[in-house]
């Protein structure tokens, strides 16, 4: 049983959230230093509640609201304060103007005009088997939530939980609750073998002898769904809607139907009863049923979730279409909020100043997973799905992403569909085992694991599990394939004298350094193999899982047991290979000195515009000195709205200093204080500009050559504070050297490269 307490609750004002994140329709706005936005898909809908003014709408992961008449978007989830990700229910209270969100792991947020509380009874609670939020039914001011091992109420007046009744089905048995509905002084509910009930009011509904059931008829069959209207129960078991008027069960429409659509959702809209369904042999749709029993139906092919708004208009959605509108007219309109086609990420690949996220997978067998998830970029602030190309439809596991210097060729490498070669955004070729040298792992899978481009835009491919495990397209089209140590190549990187680091799902192997001859030819090459062997490689261990050259030309790699380093020099691998050391860094914190992140899974590393390392782990996303010597910042779903501790990969627009964080819940950003930088000032930006009475945050002046030197004074040449960039940005507390903020004025911002040259002036108005 839950104990009965008060609530634990979290009161959060939307005003104060506001400062440090930014959700917005179309997110194109600048995003300022320090803030945090999402990225989620918003294609498939899964539950709409409607208000006065809005709707609500739960997407594969986070919600949104639509207004109805203007049409305005707004973003939900844990940047603006929200509990959690993944939303299983969203239902609307209007007599106290109440939003409740179920997330599908059982935790619970409140809406109620612009505070936030959070019910985290549920999630926190130790349940044997498994909990899950099934439906939510109001009854007066109390909520009742059909579980997976019960019932709870929730006072929504209180926000606490008001009781539970756990374990009531037949002697007592553990029963998942489907659904409930009250009707003539009983409370019906739905469970997986029919249909129960007990006296509303007088009985202990804890104690399953209070229950009787399961009901005559209705014993055939998963009962879920339950509404009451016009003075019956509409239910839907075992696949055929039955209505209750009191005395007996029937079948809707009194007859047994010929066919057995799936029921997404019942829902009672304006005196009208809803319910959708997923036709049956091109039967059903949504069915709109009148309070007298008459009914019409609209014939729709797939949807989630289905209600009617008080103008009469059907709103529904599906997997794929967004929020779907059809007015009384039988006009459609579509909306959706720009987003990622899907949640999964894999890997991201910076090109330009877009960020190209490959959306598929890997088993952990080195099997494919078939995700079909494709690949997609953020540019200018939006989303941009793969383009419809008919050849690609069938394509899958899109796990590596590689392009020219121009950025006009990109290249995609597939676990087992092979190499997606494209042009200008439109396909050229897919290569495969039929039409170049890639050749399939035991004749079954086209594997391309590892792309990296080289000085020369010659492309370097790694073959997973084939005699010639590396290959080479020049820039001409000609191909070379090379036989190295290893077969089981994966990822792999260049660096700056253009040797080839790749990591093996060899655990034996570890990585290996490849340097071609100068012939061209497949034989006219050497390699050094690097172990989990001191001396010869000296790595924490031969499971590497990400590799990344810094902007000193030093190798990290991530493994399952931490971080190191190689320091290389031009002719230390090859002439020297006992330099070749993996080097760790051992830190520290005042409590224990140990290896750092030497217990952490790293997925994935990247390199920011001041050189230090963002580290994707499966505990949360790490920030490192340049150098390795602190821990910069740990973020967790717990400390930040990052979605969640399984980070698989991270993004880095230099432009703009965002690094994006791809989750297995999904991509959520966070705008960093470092930027990729020139020995020369490029688009010169101060944001904000003007700085406003009310604005305390950063001020952020970009487009600087690398670790500029900044000096800010006043208009009479005052110097009031100096600083060196992190990369091409630098920021700014609006106060001078004695930590005091500055008067109002104009304020000058004389910046240099570090070589004092390229000198450049920008002007700032800060209001004080």
């Amino acid at each position: 049983m839950f104990v009965m307490k008060k609530m634990m609750s979290k009161k959060v004002w939307f005003c104060w959230f506001l400062l440090f994140s930014t959700a917005v329709f179309a997110q194109k706005e600048e995003v300022p230093v320090g803030h945090w936005r999402i990225h989620l898909p918003y294609n498939a809908v899964n539950s709409i509640a409607e208000s006065p003014s809005y709707l609500y709408v739960g997407a594969e992961r986070g919600f949104y609201s639509f207004h109805k008449k203007s049409g305005e978007m707004q973003l939900y989830g844990k940047t603006n304060g929200f509990s959690d990700v993944e939303v299983q229910l969203l239902k609307y209270h209007e007599g106290l103007n109440i939003l409740l969100v179920a997330y599908k792991n059982t935790n619970i947020d409140i809406l109620q005009g612009s505070s936030i509380y959070n019910i985290s009874d549920i999630l926190r609670k130790s349940i044997i088997g498994t909990k899950e939020i099934n439906d939510i039914h109001f009854e007066g001011n109390l909520a009742y939530l059909s579980c997976s091992f019960g019932i709870v109420v929730i006072d929504l007046e209180k926000k606490a939980i008001k009781d539970t009744y756990l374990n009531i089905g037949l002697n007592g048995i553990p029963t998942s609750i489907f659904s409930v509905a009250f009707f003539n002084d009983s409370i019906f509910a739905g469970t997986e073998y029919g249909i129960i009930k007990a006296a509303a009011n007088g009985s202990n509904l804890s104690d399953f002898n209070s229950w009787e059931g399961p009901i005559e008829m209705i014993n055939n069959g998963k009962a879920h769904l339950m509404r009451k209207f016009g003075g019956k129960i509409y239910c839907d078991v075992g696949k055929f809607v039955r209505v209750y008027d009191g005395s007996r069960w029937m079948f809707k429409g009194d007859t047994i139907p010929t066919y057995r659509p799936i029921t997404q959702s019942i829902e009672v809209c304006h005196n009208q009863l809803v319910i959708a369904q997923i036709p049956d042999s091109f039967v059903g749709g949504i069915t709109i049923v009148q309070p007298n029993g008459t009914e019409r139906v609209v014939k729709e092919v797939t949807f989630n979730f289905a209600i009617l708004d008080h103008e009469n208009s059907l709103w529904f959605g599906n997997d794929f279409s967004g929020l779907v509108r059809r007015d009384i007219n039988g006009n459609y309109s579509y909306t959706q909020p720009n987003g990622p086609q899907r949640a999964s990420s894999f890997s991201m690949t910076t090109i330009g100043d877009e960020l190209w996220v490959a959306g598929g997978g890997i088993s952990a067998q080195g099997s494919p997973v078939f995700n079909k998830a494709g690949w997609y970029r953020f540019e200018n602030g939006l989303w941009k799905s793969r383009p419809n190309i008919p050849a690609l439809l069938g394509s899958y596991d899109y796990v590596t992403i590689a392009s020219n210097k121009a950025g006009n060729e990109v290249f995609m490498g597939c676990h087992g569909f092979g190499l997606v070669h494209l042009y200008n955004d439109s396909l050229k070729n897919i290569y495969t085992e039929q039409n170049s040298p890639i050749r399939a792992n035991k004749g079954e899978y086209n594997i391309v694991d590892g792309l990296a481009m080289d000085e020369a835009d010659n492309l370097w491919i790694t073959n997973y599990q084939t005699d010639s495990s590396l290959l080479m397209r020049s820039n001409k089209g000609i191909w070379i394939k090379y036989k190295i140590p290893s077969n089981s190549s994966g990822k792999i990187i260049i660096d700056d004298f253009g040797r080839k680091w790749i990591v093996t799902g060899d655990l034996s192997a570890g990585m290996v350094v490849f340097e071609e001859g100068e012939t061209n030819q497949p034989n006219d090459f050497r390699t050094l193999s690097l172990r989990n062997i001191e001396g010869q490689g000296s790595l924490p261990s031969n499971k590497v899982n990400a590799i990344v050259k810094d902007k000193d030309g030093e190798i990290w790699i991530g493994t399952d047991e931490g971080l190191a380093v190689f320091y290389v020099s031009g002719d230390d691998v090859f002439q020297n290979p006992d330099r070749v050391q993996a080097r760790r860094f051992i830190i520290d914190d005042g409590k224990d000195v140990g290896y750092l992140l030497g217990t952490e899974v790293v997925n994935d590393i990247k390199v920011d515009g001041a050189n230090r390392k963002w580290v994707a782990t499966n505990t949360g996303v790490w920030l490192i000195a340049a150098d390795g010597s602190a821990v910069v910042n740990h973020f967790t779903e717990q400390n930040s709205p990052l979605l969640s501790n399984q980070v698989h990969c991270i993004g880095i627009i230099d432009k703009t200093g965002e690094v994006f964080f791809g989750t297995d819940k999904g991509i959520v950003s966070f705008r960093g204080d470092a930027t990729g930088g020139t020995n020369v000032h490029g688009k010169v930006i101060i944001f904000p500009n003007p700085v406003r009475e009310t604005y305390k945050g950063p001020i952020t002046i970009s487009g600087l050559p690398e670790n500029a030197t900044v000096k800010i004074t006043d208009i009479s040449g005052k110097l009031v504070y100096e600083m060196v960039a992190n990369g091409g940005t630098a920021i700014w507390d609006g106060n001078n050297f004695s930590g005091q903020r500055v008067q109002t004025g104009i304020y000058l911002f004389m910046t240099a490269n570090n070589e004092d040259k390229d000198p450049h002036v920008t002007k700032l108005l800060l209001i004080n």
